[in-house]
């Protein structure tokens, strides 16, 4: 199982990826959205300002469903390259699980799609686990040496640590 956590997601996320993804999916609100969106917008402190140019507003109702959207097509990209048992994303939060090798795909696809839409895997948060660990479903060099790897579960979107839901099913 893999948790995936993205570097500041919501404020690094590409806008023109979400702006295409507004007009393609949501046209009713388009112009609306590339009004918000479709040019920099100043941020000030002070008599000092700085360029607003990537992800969506700190506050905006319309960010979450901004975000999905592009988030959406990282999603298809897993879903139509991978076997997997279950992966499920609530915004930035993802939980995937399936063998070795197929949440391994799932982390170069992250990698290497996710720069292009502006979500940048943050390792040291992204995390790696086994309910019974046994050192024999995965080789080196198959995971990042430096991705995390709980002894005592993980959270799964937010909810009960695995080794907590394992408890209660099991």
């Amino acid at each position: 199982m893999l948790t995936v956590d993205f570097s500041n997601a919501f404020n690094l996320v590409d806008r023109s990826a979400l702006l295409r993804e507004v007009r393609m999916r949501c046209p009713s609100i388009s112009l609306w959205v590339e009004f918000l969106y479709g040019q920099p917008a100043r941020l000030y402190l002070r008599d000092e300002y700085i360029w607003s140019t990537t992800g969506v507003q700190q506050g905006d109702p319309l960010g979450p469903l901004l975000f999905a959207l592009v988030l959406h097509l990282l999603v298809h990209q897993i879903r139509d390259n991978c076997k997997l048992l279950l992966h499920a994303w609530y915004l930035d939060d993802g939980t995937v699980i399936g063998n070795s090798e197929e949440v391994a795909r799932v982390l170069d696809i992250i990698k290497v799609v996710g720069p292009t839409l502006g979500l940048e895997l943050n390792i040291k948060k992204t995390e790696l686990f086994w309910p019974s660990y046994d050192g024999s479903k995965f080789h080196d060099g198959l995971f990042p040496v430096d991705i995390g790897r709980p002894l005592s579960g993980v959270k799964l979107l937010g909810g009960l640590s695995a080794e907590m839901q394992i408890l209660l099913v099991g």
